[in-house]
């Protein structure tokens, strides 16, 4: 725990075991001018506490010591949600194939059979990820003298195969135009209407959608102000206030008077609705809200878009699917990568082009009518 003190210090204090002389418990106090300076030290003195007993266990498992370096390493630095991603991908995808193995006995060959199997198995985007965290927390324990050396060091990611072809029909990553109309038109009605046409004609990430209040809304100049987060966890809601992905996501985006239309409509709704439900209603100024007052929940976010695309014919796509289809039909629409960037709320150009530089059949269509027209033919 830390705490500020009356003469303005912060203090915090943590255990470290039992002294096997008295059998008492061990406690250090820290203190600091600010209390993320008393929190860095706290972290440092328990990584110093963990790895000292690790060097000792030499019957450590990679799947201890994935989630000792994911709280002593990486969750001071990560966002709550990127947290929650990592702890998920550990648990799910590593720790249940090859968790149980001695970190000293873990060779590259099972690195590559995990890999494999990943692929196999249509999750081509997420091993990438689990390559890139099992390099970092290895790389960590080699600095820890843990291992000798690094088992994912030169294992490249498998090239997807033909058999993982039907993963493509069932996963979307963009919406073209049919497809977009399509989702558009089953929205019709729908409880979560209104939410989804923001995320795809703003291209903001749910967790800034679901961040939003009412006062973010800037009817008069067709603006919304993107400034802070709701994200899930296991624990449940976490409110992060003036708290963006990055920098650079606290932006300013323009809005169509297509989605001012229902925007409003919506606020009209949420009258009724807290008329109806009266003091069950605790209102918070969420523009998507549910009986509660509350944000609308993930979970309930999630069935719903499954429900309303299957109802629709189309592949399973996620609400970050909306995003990305924002983003390419700004491509589509000739408008400067720069400004996609700013609009989507990136911190590097380089991740925008990396995203949205793919071609589309109607964008290779129009590339050739310009040849033409140019070369007069």
């Amino acid at each position: 725990t830390i705490y500020k003190r009356k003469d303005g210090l912060w203090c915090g204090q943590i255990s470290l075991g039992y002294d096997p002389k008295t059998g008492k418990i061990i406690r250090k106090t820290f203190y600091g001018k600010k209390s993320k300076v008393v929190q860095n030290k706290m972290n440092e003195a328990k990584a110093k506490y963990m790895i000292g007993n690790l060097r000792e266990n030499t019957r450590i498992t990679l799947d201890e010591w994935l989630k000792t370096w994911l709280e002593i390493y990486k969750k001071p630095n990560l966002k709550v949600n990127t947290y929650s991603s990592y702890s998920n991908l550990i648990e799910s995808k590593i720790a249940q194939s090859i968790g149980y193995i001695k970190l000293k006995n873990l060779r590259s060959t099972h690195i590559i059979n995990l890999l494999n199997e990943l692929t196999e198995q249509g999750y081509t985007r997420t091993v990438s990820y689990v390559k890139t965290l099992l390099h970092g927390a290895l790389k960590q324990a080699v600095r820890e003298s843990l291992i000798d050396k690094n088992p994912v060091e030169y294992i490249e990611v498998p090239k997807k195969s033909k058999k993982n072809d039907r993963f493509k029909v069932d996963r979307l990553d963009v919406l073209d135009k049919e497809q977009q109309q399509l989702f558009v038109n089953a929205l019709k009605n729908e409880y979560y209407e209104t939410f989804f046409l923001t995320l795809l004609y703003t291209g903001m990430r749910k967790s800034e959608a679901l961040g939003l209040k009412w006062s973010n809304i800037d009817f008069d100049n067709r603006a919304i102000n993107v400034e802070d987060t709701v994200v899930f966890t296991d624990e449940g809601m976490v409110e992060q206030l003036n708290d963006t992905k990055t920098e650079s996501s606290k932006r300013t985006i323009p809005i169509l008077d297509k989605l001012i239309f229902y925007l409003k409509k919506h606020k009209l709704s949420q009258a009724e609705l807290k008329l109806k439900v009266g003091q069950v209603y605790v209102d918070e100024r969420y523009v998507f809200a549910s009986y509660t007052g509350k944000p609308y929940h993930d979970r309930n976010i999630r069935r719903a878009l499954n429900r309303i695309t299957r109802n629709a014919g189309l592949g399973h796509f996620t609400p970050h699917t909306l995003r990305h289809t924002f983003g390419t039909r700004l491509m589509e629409s000739g408008v400067q990568p720069t400004v996609i960037r700013d609009l989507l709320g990136h911190s590097d150009i380089r991740t925008t082009l990396q995203i949205y530089t793919h071609t589309t059949e109607d964008s290779k269509e129009k590339a050739i009518e310009i040849m033409a027209k140019s070369l007069q033919i």
